[in-house]
């Protein structure tokens, strides 16, 4: 009986970190969404990623449009779906 209660025990606490919801993907795969939707967006090829953050809730990707002036800004959520897309005016 004692190796059942803790055969028992140890699937719970192991069960205890799970959590229910989207698997989180990696940064890499938003980073492919986001830059096939602002080349799609933009009409080019050749976008490239500046900068990326990550939290529990979505990333953010700054995306680079050869010639296309100021950068897009990328929303993608834990899901890769890409959520907002965004280019602030150019400054100068």
């Amino acid at each position: 009986m004692k190796f059942t209660m803790r055969a028992a025990a140890a699937s719970l606490a192991a069960l205890a970190g799970c959590a229910a919801g989207p698997t989180p993907i990696t940064t890499a795969a938003a980073e492919a969404s986001c830059l096939a939707a602002v080349e799609a967006r933009a009409g080019t090829t050749g976008a490239s990623v500046l900068r990326a953050d990550r939290d529990e809730e979505r990333t953010a990707i700054v995306v680079s449009v050869p010639g296309g002036g100021a950068p897009y800004i990328c929303n993608a959520d834990v899901s890769g779906q890409v959520t907002d897309i965004r280019q602030p005016p150019a400054i100068g």
